[in-house]
């Protein structure tokens, strides 16, 4: 197992599809499976790989399985679900190609596939004991596995991704991780090596190159000047007229506008307000002004992630725009801006968000010939009352990111450097930020609060570690001890693998035209529901389920009046 560390857009993908294309030369590996940590991301990774082993392999490429629930596509082929989970395919082709479309047509299959881009959760369900698990585990195992952005915001995830891999290498699979932003601890945990301590973490080479048993060393870096850029801190976060005041008068100006929540309520806010104040600044879909989050239909996420390449992509024509949106704009896009205004976020999420900035070389960017961004804090600078889990608008402050010393230690830091250059500070950056020692004082110098909410995070940390063993399995175990409880519904909903597809008959009306005939309800969102439920039509954009009434449109769904 190895891990790359670089910055975005420094050529990680490329490097993992290469390392691929010579390990199954060498008959060490057959298949590649690349997970992602979005379905935005996994969508525009697929065409890139796609791509890729066309220019390889020519009409005997195999076709990329793009792993995502409800997208239905093999290379460049794309699928209509039919009733009865049946699946027609936009054109035949000779010698059994549908057989290599098999793997594409539903999730539990993804995973045999030669290649495939999907999410990491269709990879970390070959670690719990769900059904097929198995069928998941050891088709997994010819291939390499690509983790892309290996962050450490959350310590089950990491939990449940380190069960995976230890039991993927068991078994003599291979394994790569790719991430911008890894701290020692997390570092340390996934290679099975000692934290480094603060000052030696600090000086590690950066790009750099290391895996189990091999520390860190110096990787050659990408090439080109570093990308300067100005940050500034406002007490905004809980204001989203004035959000949208900054994005448009930046876009007025000739910016490409990126604006980052961390909730999709509060980008939805900010995405109205745009809308309102600059109709014709505001991102849209075929004319329909709207924003960028997880929350749509599978069909109206495919134009709203092809809108978004087209107004932010490397080809972006230039001029004004602003787009809205929420975590599924920050990891492994390759997109484009000018001006990113971002809600407070740990380090290695914030440098994610930064580093849609000035991803590609372009003349035309004016006043933003320097990356610029704006980072939205509480108007309150002091975030002790944050540590009150009963506040009602958190912004995404101790319930998306719970650490709050995480966040305070960031904040900090942006305010002593106000200019900071990548990749020359990403160690620095990340380490002071995230590391137990850069932590150890903030907390010290909180008074009480903040040292119980401290001491409440490391144990929160050892119980979602444990919660992670408890429920992973244990392969190493005989089969006949494996242990497959009835209910796993918390644990698969946290993976958002407990997503309800609804067919919807009739249909919605599409907020970008056409018709919705099947929607996703994420499982937190949906409660206790009996098998079978029916779900009722209210108009053209409402229905009931399950007791709750749901509303989709332009902005997406959400349950109505909320």
């Amino acid at each position: 197992m190895a891990l790359i560390e670089a910055e975005t857009g420094s050529g990680k993908t490329e490097a993992a599809l290469w390392r691929w294309v010579e390990m199954r030369r060498r008959g060490e590996v057959d298949g590649l499976f690349f997970a992602l940590p979005t379905r935005s991301a996994a969508v525009q990774l697929h065409a890139r790989v796609n791509r890729a082993i066309q220019a390889l392999w020519g009409e005997d490429a195999p076709p990329a399985v793009l792993a995502v629930p409800g997208y239905l596509r093999a290379g460049d082929a794309k699928g209509q679900a039919l009733p009865g989970y049946e699946v027609r395919w936009d054109r035949g082709e000779p010698g059994g190609a549908e057989d290599r479309r098999w793997a594409a047509e539903r999730a539990n299959r993804f995973l045999a596939a030669r290649v495939a881009v999907g999410t990491i959760d269709q990879a970390l369900l070959a670690a719990l004991p769900v059904r097929h698990a198995l069928f998941r585990a050891s088709a997994l195992a010819r291939s390499l596995l690509v983790v892309d952005e290996v962050h450490a915001s959350d310590a089950y995830m990491t939990g449940l991704l380190e069960r995976l891999l230890d039991q993927h290498v068991a078994v003599g699979g291979r394994a790569l991780l790719l991430s911008a932003t890894l701290g020692a601890a997390a570092r340390a945990r996934l290679l099975k090596t000692p934290v480094a301590p603060l000052t030696e973490a600090e000086a590690l080479p950066y790009p750099a190159l290391s895996g189990i048993g091999s520390p860190p060393r110096a990787a050659m870096a990408s090439g080109g000047t570093p990308k300067h850029v100005r940050i500034e801190t406002a007490g905004l976060i809980a204001d989203p007229d004035a959000i949208a005041q900054r994005a448009v008068e930046a876009a007025r100006a000739g910016a490409a506008v990126l604006v980052v929540r961390n909730s999709v309520a509060g980008a939805v806010a900010v995405a109205q307000a745009v809308a309102a104040l600059a109709p014709e600044l505001a991102f849209r879909v075929n004319d329909v002004a709207t924003l960028h989050h997880g929350r749509f239909a599978a069909t109206d996420r495919q134009l709203l992630d092809e809108a978004v390449e087209k107004a932010f992509g490397k080809t972006r024509q230039a001029g004004g725009r602003v787009l809205v949106g929420t975590q599924t704009l920050e990891q492994s896009l390759d997109i484009d801006a000018d001006f990113l205004i971002t809600d407070l976020a740990p380090m290695d999420v914030l440098l994610q968000r930064i580093g849609r900035l000035h991803r590609h070389a372009r003349e035309d960017r004016g006043a933003f010939g320097r990356a610029q961004v704006l980072v939205l804090r509480p108007e309150e600078r002091d975030l002790t009352p944050w540590l009150d889990r009963g506040r009602r608008e958190r912004h995404g402050l101790g319930n998306v990111y719970p650490n709050l010393l995480h966040l305070e230690a960031t904040l900090r830091l942006l305010e002593e450097r106000p200019d900071i250059a990548i990749p020359r500070d990403n160690r620095l950056l990340v380490e002071r930020a995230l590391h137990p020692e850069a932590l150890a004082p903030i907390q010290q110098e909180g008074g009480a609060a903040w040292i119980n909410h401290g001491n409440a995070l490391a144990g929160g940390v050892v119980a979602d570690g444990q919660r992670a063993s408890g429920v992973a399995l244990d392969l190493s175990l005989p089969f006949n001890q494996l242990v497959f409880p009835d209910d796993m519904a918390d644990v698969t909903t946290r993976l958002g693998a407990r997503d309800l597809l609804l067919d919807l008959d009739p249909p919605l009306a599409g907020p970008f035209g056409g018709q919705v005939t099947r929607i996703a309800l994420p499982g937190w969102m949906v409660g206790q529901v009996a098998l079978g439920a029916p779900v009722e039509r209210l108009d053209d954009r409402r229905f009931r389920f399950g007791g709750r009434d749901y509303r989709y449109d332009q902005w997406g769904l959400r349950t109505d009046g909320g």
